[in-house]
């Protein structure tokens, strides 16, 4: 027993002698959380520089005077200051129910300052546990924003540069990479989530953390399936109770969305909002002149922290809200075969599945369509439910792929006379042949392959693109207010359509209000509405010119 007290005694000797003269053993580890909100009339600066606050509730303490010896706190002589918005505070303390918190920030609302005290409160939280935690963010430059936040909000060193009192040292390893050792045994890791190469693997491979926070996440979870990188970095947290939160900006890509919405139903997620007037440190002068020199969608997008349409929007009426829907149960009834009797010829195949289909050198693509009868709509209600894009083909290498997907998927084309059969709707200008291609079309490739194929506009040869798009979005949403196209989502909750989805979202007109202005590109997302209006208008033009 003397023997392991003294072998104790003289270790606790030894890791006193290894501080330098900076590193006293007890260091002031104490936060006083000042709630509080802007009054130009009646506040004080309480902040250098800042608008004048008054208190907006009461104040919080913090940790404490730490024994860096005991790892114990005591009594703090002089605790740093926060000066905070409740809105603020909440999250800084994490005080909701779930485990992770996604905030949806403004420009300008104090997101990476909230992420980085979050830190500091958990590194206080964890006191008497040794190991690291995590700090992601997109880019090198951004990790040396958070270290740059992370200085203003608690006293921090380097080796190079020691300072007494400081509560860690941050050691630079590489431009994407750093350390914030603190004194109580944690250290944060700083990392990048851009991937060099793929040889190198993820950056975040081989991390054990305790905790994880995440700025600017909407760009984090473009390389890759980072967010999944994340989460198994979490294994060693005390108790298996891990915790993050996650700043992200609004972002027109329908990745981020699904992404949000995903969070939204999960029931580890709190998807928080933090509009402009969370940051209680900037002059209201400064958001009066930001709101009067941009336009109405900017201003909701950068200084409310909403996710709004393209200002040009091609298709204004969908909402995700709305109209990314489930399959109708069984209860419905599927009527796409009695809505497509009048393309059958007598005694010919009936049809249970329609496709649109656009044709090109860039890319080929087909969109599926279902359509069912639902109580208090008198005519069909229309779900997108599949599509199939095929890079730089020729027409028969898709026509043979979308053969394979209706007969392995949709149960459709066998071959056997009693079988069903999907009808595809051409772009009208295919159905000729062209110079380059003088014995061949789309259309005779299709009918080779025993796929039937039909041309959107025979009379015409044309179906005009804004009358199409008006279709679409009065299917959307028609004058009385009744919606018969859907895009449907998968029993996982994602869209059954995302290239689709991505178009509909993201499409614009040009200044002149052009439709499918932009030159054809890989990134360009007119095929998908363009066989989606092919699909739909020789059905519902005739409706909605009865209507």
């Amino acid at each position: 027993m003397l023997a392991e007290r003294t072998a104790q005694y003289r270790g606790e000797i030894q890791r006193a002698r290894r501080l330098t003269s900076a590193d006293d053993r007890y260091i002031d580890y104490g936060i006083l959380i000042r709630p509080a909100k802007q009054d130009l009339k009646n506040g004080v600066e309480a902040i250098a520089g800042k608008p004048p606050l008054v208190p907006d509730g009461e104040p919080i303490r913090l940790g404490g005077m730490l024994d860096t010896l005991t790892r114990e706190f005591g009594p703090s002589r002089n605790p740093v200051v926060w000066y905070v918005s409740r809105r603020q505070l909440r999250l800084i303390l994490h005080q909701v129910k779930e485990s992770r918190i996604l905030i949806h920030a403004a420009e300008g609302a104090g997101k990476s300052r909230t992420l980085v005290m979050h830190s500091v409160v958990q590194v206080i939280a964890n006191l008497g546990y040794t190991g690291f935690a995590g700090l992601v963010a997109p880019t090198g430059e951004r990790l040396r924003t958070m270290v740059t936040e992370m200085g203003n909000v608690i006293p921090i060193d380097t080796p190079h540069e020691r300072k007494k009192g400081s509560w860690a040292t941050y050691y630079n390893l590489t431009g994407n990479t750093g350390e914030l050792r603190f004194r109580s045994g944690i250290t944060v890791q700083f990392r990048s989530s851009h991937q060099a190469s793929v040889a190198l693997g993820s950056p975040l491979q081989g991390a054990n953390w305790l905790w994880c926070d995440a700025d600017e996440h909407q760009d984090i979870i473009e390389e890759g399936n980072r967010d999944a990188d994340i989460e198994a970095r979490l294994r060693v947290a005390p108790h298996g109770k891990s915790k993050r939160l996650c700043t992200a900006t609004a972002k027109d890509a329908v990745r981020w969305r699904d992404f949000v919405d995903e969070k939204k139903k999960s029931k580890f997620w709190s998807v928080e909002p933090m509009p402009y007037d969370t940051n209680i440190a900037v002059w209201p002068s400064h958001w009066v002149t930001m709101r009067g020199n941009m336009s109405k969608r900017e201003w909701m997008r950068r200084g409310l922290a909403l996710n709004v349409k393209p200002e040009r929007a091609t298709y204004p009426e969908f909402q995700r809200s709305v109209h990314l829907k489930p399959l109708p149960d069984a209860t419905a009834l599927d009527c796409t075969e009695q809505t497509l009797r009048s393309f059958r010829r007598r005694g010919g195949y009936r049809y249970d599945i329609l496709l649109g289909h656009d044709p090109g050198s860039i890319c080929n693509y087909s969109v599926f369509f279902k359509c069912f009868r639902v109580r208090g709509i008198a005519d069909p209600v229309w779900f997108a439910v599949d599509e199939l894009k095929t890079d730089a083909t020729s027409s028969e290498q898709h026509a043979a792929a979308l053969l394979k997907v209706l007969r392995e998927k949709h149960h459709t084309n066998y071959k056997s006379a009693e079988s069903n059969k999907a009808l595809v709707i051409c772009d009208p200008a295919n159905e000729f042949e062209s110079q380059d291609r003088p014995h061949l079309s789309t259309y005779k490739i299709f009918v080779r392959l025993g796929i039937d194929i039909k041309s959107a506009a025979p009379k015409t040869h044309k179906v005009p693109k804004l009358a199409g798009v008006e279709m679409i979005n009065g299917l959307f949403m028609s004058t009385l207010k009744q919606t018969r196209l859907y895009l449907g989502v998968g029993e996982d909750g994602k869209p059954l359509t995302p290239w689709l989805l991505k178009a509909i979202e993201t499409q614009e007109r040009g200044l002149d209000g052009k439709i499918e202005w932009e030159r054809k590109s890989k990134y360009d997302t007119s095929h998908y509405t363009a066989a989606a209006r092919y699909a739909l208008w020789p059905i519902e033009r005739v409706r909605l010119s009865k209507g």
